[in-house]
Formats: structure tokens, C-alpha cells, sequence
């Protein structure tokens, strides 16, 4: 299995929607970073016009990056100041059981 599988099957589905990304890929990434800080792991993939993303942020840095926009396969995460547009998004947060706790007692 690959790592981006195992990190799904311990991972929540944080948020699931529809974005117009501007004014780059990039500038969307750091915000939703930013609002999940809490979480150790995050992983979010998106799917556009001719043109998808995967990214793992592992404690605030980007640690993978992966994009295909049909005509090749990209690994750089400079690309993301290149890509705007709409896209359907999905956020995973990777929940150990020290994060489950932690979240619950902030509740």
C-alpha cells in the first residue's frame, strides 16, 4: 500500500468543496495550512479543468507535492504559483489516537 493510502485510512475527511483558486494554488494552500495547524498531517487533492493536485504537508511544510495537468506529471512545489482556476477540493487530517484526545479536550 502506498503511503498516501495508509495516511487516508487513518485520516478524516476534514472539508469537501467547490473553489475558484486565486490568485494561485499556492496562496489557497497556506490558508487552509493555516487553518489546520493543528493537525501533525494533512493532505489535500484537488481535481480541475484537465488538471489535478495532491499535496502532504507533514507540520507545516509541504513534504510532497504532486500535479498532472494531462500533459505531464509535476513534483515541484514551485508549480503551484502557476495553477488557478476551479477545483473540487478534499482535506484529510491524519488523526492519531494523541490526536483525537488532544481535539476532544478542546471541545
Amino acid at each position: 500500500i502506498s503511503d498516501v493510502s495508509k495516511i487516508l485510512l487513518k485520516s478524516k475527511l476534514e472539508k469537501s468543496e467547490s473553489v475558484n483558486v486565486s490568485p494561485n494554488l499556492a496562496v489557497y494552500l497556506e490558508n487552509q495550512f493555516t487553518d489546520l495547524a493543528k493537525y501533525p498531517v494533512v493532505y489535500i487533492s484537488g481535481l480541475g479543468e484537465g488538471i489535478s493536485f495532491r499535496v502532504l504537508m507533514l507540520n507545516g511544510e509541504f513534504k510532497g507535492v504532486y500535479i498532472n495537468d494531462g500533459n505531464a506529471e509535476i513534483r515541484d512545489e514551485t508549480a503551484l504559483n502557476n495553477i488557478k482556476g476551479q477545483f473540487k477540493v478534499n482535506v484529510y487530517v491524519y488523526l492519531t489516537a494523541v490526536n483525537k484526545k488532544r481535539l476532544e479536550e478542546q471541545k
